[in-house]
């Protein structure tokens, strides 16, 4: 058998280097904070899926946004099954996604020591608090690196486990007053530096334009918010999320009256659902001999 040319080999490893750098990776970052708390990153490619389930490292922590973005930075449409711990995401024209919140339910505190368990779906990179000294290791990660003051796990999809310590804190003593020498004669007593009189209405050291970029500040904050409240509060209920799969494992469309009967609910009920999701471009319904045929905007 004949070996391949020096020069073919190369071009042949070239192309394979370069479209293991072109493709997408999915890979989830989790980054461990003192307090326990810690941030979870999810970014995977939608391999021309419409409608994704992820599963969820944690119970996402309420008081913080979650958000789902595609490639372009657009929010995208996702429900949480609590229970399951699964995130239905439509990702209709994306090629990829990335989902970013807060968690506090993947570690626990035993005496001094913090403990860090999960199962993730994706290879993971965990980071640890910094000064963390590892006391554990449950699961041997795939490899164990620094990033400044921190250590940086890498585990395959599958379970993660270890432990850690954190140093003490420390507690720094106020400084004592400096003592001033009395002085020897009533004469050589100076005099304090004349004060400098300041406007009326406006502390020392800040001046008009600081107010004004805080004011355009807190106003970008608070519309930022009531935009995300106002997203929170549309989301897809989990009847909406269940058309959408019957749809897509039913080829992309199904008469109404189908639909009705495998969600086992009133048409009425369906019809609101239905016409909702034709709200948001999610499907279209079509009158097919008299009757309401309903079929997703992009075949599954």
């Amino acid at each position: 058998m004949k070996s391949l040319h020096p020069l073919l080999l190369s071009l042949l490893l070239a192309i394979s280097t370069l479209r293991a750098l072109c493709s997408p990776t999915s890979l989830v970052k989790v980054e461990v904070f003192v307090d326990g708390s810690a941030h979870v990153v999810y970014t995977f490619p939608t391999n021309g899926s419409a409608v994704i389930d992820l599963r969820l490292i944690g119970q996402p922590d309420p008081n913080f946004l979650v958000l789902v973005q595609n490639e372009r930075g657009e929010l995208l449409t996702y429900a949480i099954n609590e229970t399951s711990s699964v995130m239905t995401i439509i990702a209709i024209n994306s090629t990829q996604v990335t989902v970013d919140y807060y968690t506090q339910t993947i570690t626990s505190k035993v005496g001094g020591r913090w403990v860090v368990n999960f199962t993730t779906p994706l290879p993971a990179v965990v980071k640890l608090p910094p000064n963390a000294t590892l006391s554990a290791l449950y699961v041997i990660p795939a490899s164990i690196a620094t990033e400044g003051q921190s250590i940086v796990l890498t585990y395959p999809a599958g379970p993660v486990k270890l432990a850690y310590i954190l140093p003490p804190a420390v507690k720094t003593q106020p400084k004592p007053p400096p003592q001033t020498q009395p002085p020897s004669n009533a004469s050589q007593v100076q005099q304090p530096p004349p004060q400098v009189q300041q406007e009326k209405g406006q502390p020392q050291g800040f001046s008009p334009l600081f107010y004004g970029l805080a004011a355009v500040t807190a106003a970008v904050v608070v519309a930022y918010f009531l935009l995300r409240r106002r997203e929170a509060g549309e989301r897809l209920s989990e009847v909406d999320v269940q058309i959408l799969n019957i749809l897509k494992q039913s080829g992309g469309g199904l008469f109404q009256s189908e639909l009705a009967s495998l969600l086992g609910l009133p048409i009425t009920t369906v019809w609101r659902h239905v016409k909702k999701l034709e709200s948001r471009g999610l499907v279209v319904v079509e009158k097919r001999t008299g009757r309401n045929f309903v079929k997703l905007t992009r075949t599954v």
